[in-house]
């Protein structure tokens, strides 16, 4: 099997969900754009062969590659073309989709969202007029222009399918509904270890939120009230994530134990004995919810798409176990009831496997 993906430059949802795809595979062949340690990327993948253009081994940084991104393009564009006999999965949003091969028909565009990183350009700069005159000019003349490039290859796919309706929203939303009617909605696999399967229905203590760090208006009002909840209930309160704003929030809500990037393996673990997952993070998908439903713990997210499709495939019935909420007042109401709860009954808990299992996604990509 070959795989084409965008960076492996950081652990994210997609890496994750790549380590999904090749999980049971010997012989998989990688194609990347960017890599920022191959000896960590093939430990963490299992995987023996991984390739990248030559041109791009001096970009090691995310932010890099979101302010270089047309030249990733390019020089993807001029690789030479791939010999593709074999199932070969474009798992990209991005990048990695510019890869050429020679028989497209062997090919299927898997993608988890939309590339965004021309509209994110503002992202890397302070707001000064000049500043603010590029971004716009980036924005209202650039990324239409690349919007189109973008479709063209696209296009040359004729098996395309994305990760969930919030992801194909997306797509209708850059490209056009017209643009979109022969795309396929195919959930990404999800596995976690059968030993942070929790079966006996142990005590659990404590209640956990995982996200990045930064600085965002929303997520600042969601720890202050985590913080102010945490003196009206026992359990404890642990913030997984890292970013630049962990020192300045951890000591503003001394109440919230602020534990910073851990391996996975400690992350099921800690999903696996806590008695609620609180996600603040508002996604076309959320494999984080995917995790702690996989670890039978129910989680309070905030409205959104991902959270809203999960629930669809646990159960079809009114009661769902993942609960949503608007606004802080709602989310703080949930909490006080929701730790009384139980975890995920063992049939919720056996529908939600089946349906997002490495079996079930791969018989859909090779069915397209």
């Amino acid at each position: 099997m070959i795989i084409f993906h965008d960076k492996l430059l950081e652990v994210g949802g997609s890496e994750i969900v790549l380590k999904q795809l090749i999980s049971s595979k010997k012989n998989v062949t990688i194609y990347t754009s960017c890599i920022n340690d191959i000896n960590f990327w093939k430990k963490y993948l299992n995987c023996k062969n991984i390739n990248q253009p030559f041109l791009l081994k001096f970009i090691k940084k995310q932010r890099y590659y979101r302010i270089l991104y047309p030249f990733i393009v390019f020089v993807c564009f001029l690789y030479p073309k791939i010999n593709n006999k074999e199932f070969t999965i474009f798992y990209s949003s991005s990048a990695a989709k510019f890869f050429r091969v020679i028989n497209y028909y062997n090919a299927i565009f898997y993608s988890n969202y939309p590339a965004k990183p021309l509209e994110q350009i503002d992202d890397f700069f302070s707001k000064t007029f000049l500043q603010k005159l590029l971004v716009l000019f980036v924005k209202k003349l650039i990324f239409p222009f690349w919007k189109r490039i973008e479709l063209k290859q696209i296009k040359k796919f004729s098996k395309i399918a994305v990760i969930s309706k919030g992801a194909l929203q997306g797509y209708k939303k850059i490209f056009g509904e017209m643009h979109c009617s022969n795309f396929s909605i195919i959930n990404c696999p999800m596995e976690v270890p059968l030993k942070f399967v929790n079966k006996f229905y142990p005590k659990r203590n404590g209640i956990i939120m995982i996200s990045r760090l930064y600085t965002e208006k929303r997520l600042a009002s969601i720890l202050e009230t985590l913080n102010d909840v945490s003196f009206e209930i026992d359990d404890k309160i642990s913030i997984i994530g890292d970013g630049h704003e962990k020192t300045y929030f951890s000591k503003k809500y001394p109440n919230l134990n602020f534990l910073g990037y851990i391996p996975e393996e400690d992350k099921y673990n800690m999903l696996s004995k806590s008695k609620l997952l609180i996600f603040p993070t508002a996604q076309e998908w959320s494999l984080v919810v995917c995790e702690a439903n996989l670890c039978r713990t129910p989680v309070i997210g905030i409205d959104c798409f991902g959270i809203r499709e999960i629930n669809t495939l646990i159960s079809n019935n009114e009661h769902k176990p993942n609960k949503i909420f608007s606004n802080t007042d709602q989310m703080k109401k949930l909490i006080k009831d929701y730790v009384k709860t139980n975890i995920l009954s063992k049939k919720e808990f056996e529908k939600f496997k089946n349906n997002i299992s490495y079996e079930n996604c791969m018989n859909k990509l090779k069915t397209l």
